[in-house]
């Protein structure tokens, strides 16, 4: 991400902010928006920014519906180098299903051709790796969760797929175990 000196970043579903405020210290000449369909979300982004003296804009809108928030972006914007990042959202759209997913990234490159995406994701896991992990794992539980919802977990394989139809590539992954490792050292 450092090497990119991105000139607008898009967090959607922006929760309290603290994506932002950690991309700030790596662009801190950047664009901000805070974009979640919760005005509750909105503000409390808006006021710990504040509170570290980061200028927002705020965009109260559902995620899902690119063609709404676009217009929010500012005009000059749309041809600077953009960041859309996505923290646990995807899954959220998908109602367990991938087209929905596919639909959604399709209006993302549309919209914004050059931007690059960041998407912070969980993905169903298999279950025989998941009641072998059950005492050392809390994905049983967001899995449940998940299910219980409506949301749904899609697969690895489905997010492969769905960033190939799109002609979004993976340019870096991290998997669970991964981030479990580094955490530990």
């Amino acid at each position: 991400i450092k090497k990119s000196n991105y000139e607008v970043v898009i967090d959607v579903a922006c929760g309290d902010g603290y994506f932002l405020q950690k991309i700030n210290t790596i662009f801190p000449q950047a664009s901000l928006y805070a974009l979640d369909k919760s005005k509750i979300a909105v503000d409390e982004t808006s006021k710990n920014l504040k509170n570290k003296k980061i200028k927002i804009n705020k965009i109260i809108c559902d995620g899902n519906n690119v063609n709404k928030w676009r217009t929010s972006i500012k005009k000059n914007h749309r041809n600077k180098k953009i960041l859309i990042s996505m923290w646990y959202f995807l899954h959220e759209i998908s109602n367990n299903d991938k087209n929905n997913i596919i639909k959604f990234l399709k209006k993302i490159k549309k919209n914004f051709p050059n931007a690059h995406l960041l998407i912070g994701e969980i993905y169903k896991i298999k279950d025989n790796i998941l009641s072998k992990n059950r005492h050392s794992s809390i994905m049983p539980e967001y899995s449940l969760f998940h299910e219980i919802s409506g949301q749904g977990l899609l697969s690895q394989q489905d997010y492969k797929s769905i960033f190939k139809s799109t002609n979004y590539k993976i340019i870096h992954q991290k998997s669970e175990k991964a981030l479990r490792s580094s955490r530990l050292r």
